[in-house]
This record gives structure tokens, C-alpha cells and sequence, in this order.
């Protein structure tokens, strides 16, 4: 048998990361209305996955404030539950910093703010010295004859002859 754990692979099942600092990615934030309303948000990390609630009650509204604001929502533009949902959509897919705290069987998800994202511009330093100029501009690297377009560019590459008609023979 696996060390699958067929309870989390559905969703369904919390693995709880271990206390401390995380950069996990929110998969999930959505309000949830009706008896008693709350912001639930589910997190990721490597294979963990956890589920956080923020509730609306007095005792509660700090953390929920605090939770908006480590995701980098501006409260005072949320005047509904449609601005509250939109704000709670575009924070998902992000990867933030957070601090896990267990308290007895709750899992306490502290959002200190969004990881910066890395850009590959700036992280990877690339030597371009001695590498042939770039055109700019993609104009003079096709010809376009009725409905193909051929190549003019690259090495070895030429315009098909006549001879060359049957070029839509693919073998998939």
C-alpha cells in the first residue's frame, strides 16, 4: 500500500503544515453566508493543505481585518459581499508568507503578506556578449503565399519548391 493520503489528494481531508513560517500559495478564499458568516481560505504547501476560517463576530473581526490586510485588500473599497468576494478571488493563485500556529485543534493562519514574485529578467544574469542581433521587428521572416506562410529565416531554411505542394500530409 502507498503513503498516499487519499483524504487530502480529494481536498477533503486537512494535512496541517507544522507551526512556524510558511510561503504558502492560496488555492481558495470565499465568503460563506448564511447562519453564520465567515471567510474561509485554504492553503498550500509542498503537500500540506490546511483550511482557515475568519469570522464577522466581535471577538473574531480583528483576525479577519488582519487577514484582509495581509492579503493586501484595501477594507475601505469593501462596502458589499460582491466587493468582498471579488477582492477574496483576486488574492487566489498568489503565494503569501504566513505564520501557523496550533492551538488545540484549530490551526491558526497568521498572513503577514504576499511573497515577492521573481522575475526571470532580473534573478538570472545572462551574458549576451558575443550572441547575434535580435531584429526587433518580425516583418521579412515570412512570406505568405495564399494560405501557407513559409520560413525565410534560420539556418538551411528556404521558401518550399513546387515540388514541396503536399505540405499538409501530417502524419497525426
Amino acid at each position: 500500500m502507498s503513503s498516499i493520503n487519499y483524504g487530502a489528494l480529494a481536498g477533503g481531508e486537512s494535512t496541517q503544515p507544522p507551526d512556524g513560517l510558511h510561503d504558502a500559495y492560496l488555492t481558495r478564499a470565499r465568503l460563506q453566508t448564511g447562519q453564520q458568516d465567515f471567510v474561509a481560505t485554504e492553503w498550500q504547501v509542498g503537500a500540506y493543505w490546511w483550511e482557515t476560517l475568519y469570522g464577522f463576530t466581535p471577538q473574531r473581526l480583528p483576525f479577519t481585518q488582519d487577514m484582509l490586510d495581509g492579503l493586501g485588500i484595501d477594507r475601505a473599497k469593501l462596502t458589499d459581499d460582491d466587493a468582498l468576494e471579488a477582492a477574496l478571488n483576486a488574492a487566489q493563485g498568489s503565494q503569501y508568507r504566513v505564520r501557523v500556529e496550533t492551538n488545540g485543534r484549530f490551526v491558526n493562519t497568521y498572513i503577514e503578506g504576499a511573497v515577492a514574485q521573481r522575475s526571470f529578467e532580473t534573478d538570472i544574469p545572462a551574458d549576451t556578449s558575443g550572441l547575434p542581433e535580435v531584429s526587433q521587428s518580425p516583418s521579412g521572416l515570412f512570406v505568405t503565399d495564399g494560405p501557407r506562410q513559409t520560413a525565410l529565416a534560420g539556418a538551411g531554411n528556404s521558401p518550399p519548391s513546387a515540388a514541396d505542394d503536399d505540405l499538409d500530409d501530417i502524419p497525426f
